[in-house]
């Protein structure tokens, strides 16, 4: 028996390992690459990297090079806010403020505002779950 759920792919999510967050940076055949968010010279110039197996969904330390500032704690909660929003978008046909309300009532202790790019966040998140516009009337059909 097969299931009919179809597995989400959100690529635009940061991924959050220990205190640090990471960006996605490349795929390859065996696993995906995260670099740290403060690895451009503006931020802080940290080199740290890890590695994701695909098959295991394990995360691994690539390299020898280890962060060069301290944990991101309170940037994780709103990070982690981020995600669940766009994930509740996915899944929710509700509008993009009711959303953002239900979500932020789990998070009692986080300062956020409903502003435009929050508002903007959860749309396009709505919008990557909607079936691709066709180019061809062959295509329509």
């Amino acid at each position: 028996m097969q299931s009919s759920l179809r597995r989400t792919i959100i690529p635009r999510l940061k991924r959050l390992k220990r205190g640090f967050i990471y960006h996605f940076q490349k795929a390859t055949l065996s696993d995906e690459v995260f670099i740290c968010i403060n690895q451009k010279r503006t931020k802080g110039n940290c080199n740290a990297r890890i590695r994701k197996d695909t098959e295991a969904g394990e995360f691994r330390k690539d390299g020898h090079h280890a962060h060069n500032h301290p944990p991101e704690l309170d940037q994780q909660r709103h990070v982690a806010f981020v995600n669940a929003c766009a994930v509740e978008a996915c899944i929710s046909s509700d509008p993009p403020r009711e959303i953002f309300d239900r979500i932020r009532r789990g998070y009692p202790g986080l300062l956020l505002t409903y502003k435009d790019a929050m508002q903007r966040r959860i749309q396009r998140a709505k919008r990557s779950m909607q079936p691709r516009i066709p180019k061809t009337i062959d295509e329509a059909y």
